[in-house]
């Protein structure tokens, strides 16, 4: 690994799903990577933009211990700009989790998968320094679609003011639950304080017992998610690893 400080670690799920391009020109370098000991070995990955290739200026190369390795799949290069020039302007490198496989047949090859399902996710959000810092974020997980978008539009136009010039289109959200129905209680999504949509029935079941607690004890909750579209039509998705895969323990150290 480099120095502390000197890098960003892309977010990891455990997919190990992201293949690269040309891996056929680099074997040797793949399989010095792991000391040429055949099978499926971890390591870890440098990912560099390459801005002079001369065959694709929005290349994006993939190193291991320095040695090229491989090319992010050309159509998928360029969503890893935003992360890369964001790593650029605070002078850090970019690092992904990689699984490294060499054949043990006559004829050798080798494969490396990195663990990326969204390249952007070690980008701060762009409302991150306004979220106090006893606030919870919740653990990244699976997508979650929320809805009512369409009668809060006004209020999301405030989330794409503020993901002007911003790296990526990252953004916490907060999650309240509603206070106008004790009888059937939902949890609502807010951006700065104002209601940008909710959860659905499934959904909001599931998440409403930590907002309570959470509540309770005087704390915020906030999840990552992001906002597409423009003014007049909006989806907002959040990140949000679903409660019920959390341990009551890993949900106390959370909630503090």
């Amino acid at each position: 690994m480099p120095p502390e400080g000197t890098y960003l670690l892309v977010e990891a799920s455990g997919n190990y799903s992201l293949g690269l391009a040309g891996e056929s020109h680099y074997f040797d370098a793949i399989s010095k990577a792991v000391h040429r000991r055949t099978g499926e070995h971890s390591a870890l990955a440098e990912i560099v933009r390459e801005p002079d290739n001369k065959f694709d200026a929005n290349a994006v190369r993939v190193e291991i211990k320095g040695r090229t390795v491989g090319y992010i799949p050309r159509e998928l290069a360029p969503s890893f700009h935003s992360l890369l020039d964001y790593g650029k302007s605070i002078n850090k490198r970019i690092f992904a989790r990689c699984r490294v496989w060499i054949s043990d047949e006559e004829d050798s090859y080798g494969s490396v998968s990195l663990d990326i399902d969204d390249p952007n996710s070690a980008l701060p959000p762009a409302n991150a320094a306004e979220v106090p810092s006893s606030a919870i974020v919740w653990p990244t997980g699976n997508t979650i679609q929320v809805s009512e978008e369409s009668k809060n539009i006004e209020n999301i136009k405030q989330i794409f003011e503020k993901l002007r010039g911003a790296h990526g289109n990252s953004i916490l959200f907060q999650l309240v639950i509603a206070a106008s129905k004790p009888e059937k209680p939902e949890v609502h999504v807010l951006f700065n304080g104002l209601k940008v949509g909710e959860l659905s029935p499934a959904s909001g079941k599931k998440f409403l017992p930590v907002v309570e607690r959470a509540t309770i004890q005087g704390k915020t909750l906030f999840v990552k998610g992001e906002a597409t579209g423009n003014s007049l039509a909006a989806e907002i998705r959040i990140f949000a690893k679903s409660p019920e895969l959390l341990t009551e323990i890993e949900i106390q150290q959370l909630l503090g």
